[in-house]
């Protein structure tokens, strides 16, 4: 864990605020779900990678923009 975030910040420089950087990463976590709270940055399905063990940059793959779907809740019967 120690690594993948001393990795990261070396990368990216994080500060408290929020910021979009469109990059590919691969990530190697502990995947859960959770309730949705509305947290900023709070994927629409509800999972958190917690810990996150291990990360590693694409820097060969082109950016990948586009604008994100937002959340829309199933309703009635499945």
């Amino acid at each position: 864990m120690t690594s993948s975030r001393a990795e990261f910040a070396a990368r990216l420089s994080p500060t408290t605020a929020v910021e979009h950087a469109r990059i590919h990463v691969r990530v190697m976590a502990i995947g859960i779900f959770d309730t949705l709270s509305g947290q900023t940055g709070e994927a629409p399905n509800g999972i958190q990678l917690c810990p996150v063990l291990g990360i590693s940059f694409d820097e060969a793959r082109e950016p990948v923009i586009h604008d994100p779907v937002l959340h829309q809740p199933r309703v009635g019967k499945r």
